[in-house]
């Protein structure tokens, strides 16, 4: 059981194994959504959502968080909430750890603001700034990886 914080997409997603079938139940926390009920794959250490157009993918990663992702890449992460558990803290944002990165991923997982797009944004990047955070990237708009990251 993991709670999603990613703007937009605030859930608590529980993954479920019965008899070697795996689903998911997403339960959205800050809207009127209805629960979503997914059927899974596992393959390898990954758990595919059957049917997927964009290849939607879930993987428990080294901190016992639920990576979420798709045929682009990870973008975003759950903090495990399994009760008993105990939970490893992610380390703190190191802004020149996170060039190359993908910005989505780098929002999801440290960010609960909405990205404000900035006047400096042009054909080729993307200049967002997240309040919460205090920190504003400079994104490659064909790959969304991370080009420059500083403090406001």
């Amino acid at each position: 059981m993991w709670r999603c914080d990613f703007s937009g997409y605030e859930s608590v997603i529980t993954l479920f194994e019965k008899e070697g079938r795996y689903s998911s139940e997403i339960q959205f926390t800050a809207s009127h959504m209805k629960p979503k009920f997914e059927k899974l794959e596992k393959v390898d250490d990954k758990f595919l959502v059957v049917g997927s157009k964009v290849n939607e993918y879930y993987k428990v990663d080294e901190y016992d968080n639920l990576e979420m992702g798709d045929k682009k890449g990870l973008f975003t992460s759950a903090k495990n909430i399994m009760p008993g558990t105990e939970i490893s803290e992610l380390p703190a944002l190191n802004i020149d750890d996170v060039i190359g990165q993908d910005i989505f991923f780098v929002a999801g997982m440290y960010s609960k603001s909405f990205a404000k797009t900035l006047p400096e944004t042009n054909a080729k990047t993307w200049a967002v700034y997240y309040e919460d955070i205090d920190v504003t990237f400079q994104v490659d708009k064909s790959t969304s990886k991370i080009i420059e990251a500083k403090m406001r």
